[in-house]
């Protein structure tokens, strides 16, 4: 049998960094299946039971907030995932590419950057790997969306919370529902500021399909620009 060198085995790395956005994918499936979908519906079933007893709002309000801080940490969890897996894929891809030492020393600095930056070292790494503009992938303006509020959830009020209000207003407690029954912990918060975040099961789901695409993409070969971008 013959022992491959390191050329062969460079020239296989892209067929085995497929394969790895496949498991990226299924773990994402996995986890929302297995973790969060399960959590929020049983909160929601909670939920429902208080409702439907009078004089229970104290229980209400403590499951209501329980809920809402759930589905916080669930939008974090999948930006996360997704945002580790995309800096090791992009290290990878580099890495096949190398061979001296100088430039395995170039990708040492190349992956703190995409591990330690913000979103525009995610444009700029996947530019330098891709050839073409991470702005013009069908699935862009959707994982800029989880990123934006990942970093909302984190920081609070600043200019990723703006940017996050003018792009998916839908994250957001309408008026309707920021009446009576919200005053109970939000009545000093001002309309549309991080406080009023109301992340449903719906948009979890949202979040995941965006982030399965994107590694479905990978996995399949169509990795090209959108015409539609």
């Amino acid at each position: 049998m013959k022992v491959m060198d390191e050329k062969d085995v460079r020239s296989l790395s892209p067929t085995l960094l497929d394969l790895k956005a496949s498991r990226h994918a299924a773990t994402v499936t996995s986890f929302f299946e297995t973790t969060i979908e399960p959590v929020c519906r049983d909160i929601a079933s909670r939920l429902a039971q208080v409702e439907s007893h009078s004089g229970q709002g104290d229980a209400w309000h403590e499951l209501r907030l329980t809920q809402m801080v759930s589905h916080q940490s669930f939008a974090m969890m999948l930006a996360s995932l997704w945002e580790r897996a995309f800096a090791e894929h992009l290290s990878d891809l580099i890495r096949t590419t190398l061979s001296s030492t100088e430039d395995r020393k170039e990708h040492d600095g190349f992956q703190r950057q995409i591990k330690t930056g913000g979103w525009r070292s995610f444009e700029q790494a996947f530019v330098r790997v891709h050839g073409f503009e991470m702005a013009l992938i069908p699935m862009f303006e959707e994982l800029k969306i989880l990123h934006l509020l990942c970093s909302v959830l984190r920081h609070g009020e600043g200019d990723s919370a703006k940017i996050l209000r003018k792009k998916a207003d839908w994250l957001f407690m309408k008026e309707a529902e920021l009446r009576d029954i919200w005053d109970y912990f939000l009545e000093s918060v001002e309309e549309f500021s991080v406080g009023k975040l109301d992340i449903r099961l719906e948009h979890l789901a949202r979040f995941r399909d965006v982030v399965v695409a994107y590694w479905d993409m990978i996995d399949s070969g169509r990795f090209a620009p959108s015409s539609e971008a």
